[in-house]
């Protein structure tokens, strides 16, 4: 069955992150999360409209809605807990991303199977929409990755200290003595009468 809430805790993930996406990020990519954002609602809506043509009730929350409101609920509270970076948060968007698009492919198939011609054409729509999104997520954090490391490198090297030299002075060890094998020497208790 076609679960609307399916939809909802993916959608939901988005919230926070698009408020939060300013601290510090370029505007193209809260413009980028912005359009997810929007078309993650539109997706909603669309299954909202398929689930009550197809005579179900978009409201009920059946087990299959309880159960992706359970797998949403680590990654709404990762992006919800004020420590999380952006990139930590991003991290959570594309597993959410990740979700989506199988979810997707799925009512696809569904859609399929069923006869239903225009919901699985309205399916494959929504998602090439989320092939766009998990790209974009993925391209903001490699390049939010790939920025923090260059920071934590120009850190290194501003503090003088030549990190990728081989020959770098070895600090002093201490050796440790091997463990030796042998057998511990135990007392048998002695029978006695």
């Amino acid at each position: 069955m076609i679960d609307g809430a399916d939809c909802r805790s993916g959608m939901m993930d988005f919230a926070k992150p698009v408020l939060r996406a300013g601290e510090g990020e370029t505007t193209s990519s809260v413009k980028d999360l912005e359009q997810i954002y929007k078309e993650e609602k539109k997706h909603f809506e669309l299954l909202q409209t398929a689930i009550t043509e197809l005579g179900g009730d978009a409201t009920v929350e059946t087990r299959s809605a309880d159960v992706a409101g359970i797998l949403s609920h680590g990654i709404l509270q990762m992006v919800t807990d004020p420590r999380t970076t952006i990139a930590l948060t991003l991290q959570a968007i594309l597993t959410a991303e990740i979700m989506d698009n199988d979810g997707w492919q799925i009512l696809i198939e569904l859609a399929g199977e069923l006869g239903q011609t225009r919901l699985k054409e309205q399916c494959q729509k929504a998602k090439d929409a989320e092939q766009i999104h998990l790209q974009s997520v993925h391209d903001l954090l490699s390049s939010m990755t790939l920025k923090e490391a260059n920071f934590e490198n120009a850190l290194f090297e501003s503090s003088g200290v030549d990190f990728k030299h081989e020959e770098r002075e070895k600090a002093p060890t201490t050796e440790i003595a091997p463990i030796k094998n042998t057998p511990r020497k135990t007392k048998r208790p002695v029978k006695t009468g």
